[in-house]
């Protein structure tokens, strides 16, 4: 139900109501609220939570509605620190460097063969299939000390590539993976994450 003007507690609650009304869901088999924690949804008397929680104690329903906070949302605050953005920035101008210029991919190519590298190339991110972030960290992270062996053939220089970014990496391939395996376990269900990054 889209809701129009404003978006009050009030608001929320009287479009979630025309849509179970609608749909002809029950209120009393409501288990859990999932919200993104504005005030419009959780403010303590005002709030859409606890409207509803006012609204279905007011028609005799005795369950408890759990409460959670979107992970969804709490990842999507996350991919908007300047440092992770700045990781990925680089990462990305790196592995764009390798690949789309002919001569540093076969030479790039010749090196991971030469060192009998984990892999066999880096994975160019597509900023639209946010999964994909996940993969060209993993990768990028596996074949790190190649693609500064590699960068410093060519006479590329990123001071980027220092302790500190090391470890801001580190952490970040680590939580893309970590959503990366929930969204795949997801799926055996049919639950998704949706694209926030």
């Amino acid at each position: 139900m889209p809701l129009t003007n404003t978006t009050t507690g009030a608001d929320i609650l009287e479009a979630v109501l025309k849509c179970f009304n609608c749909y002809e869901l029950d209120l009393s088999k409501l288990v859990s609220i999932t919200t993104d924690g504005a005030p419009a949804m959780v403010g303590k008397n005002k709030g859409f939570v606890a409207l509803l929680e006012k609204h279905m104690s007011a028609a005799g329903y005795q369950n408890k509605i759990i409460k959670l906070h979107c992970i969804i949302h709490q990842e999507a605050l996350c991919a908007k620190n300047a440092e992770i953005k700045e990781v990925m920035q680089v990462v990305v101008k790196i592995v764009n460097y390798i690949l789309s210029q002919g001569l540093n991919h076969r030479d790039f190519r010749s090196l991971m063969e030469e060192l009998n590298a984990e892999h066999p190339d880096v994975k160019y991110f597509c900023d639209v299939r946010w999964l994909s972030r996940g993969a060209t960290l993993q990768r990028f992270y596996d074949l790190l000390e190649e693609i500064d062996m590699f960068l410093a053939m060519k006479d590329q220089h990123y001071p980027h590539l220092n302790p500190l970014w090391l470890i801001l990496i580190s952490h970040l391939q680590f939580f893309q993976m970590f959503f990366r395996s929930l969204n795949i376990s997801n799926m055996f269900f049919g639950l998704f994450i949706y694209p926030m990054w």
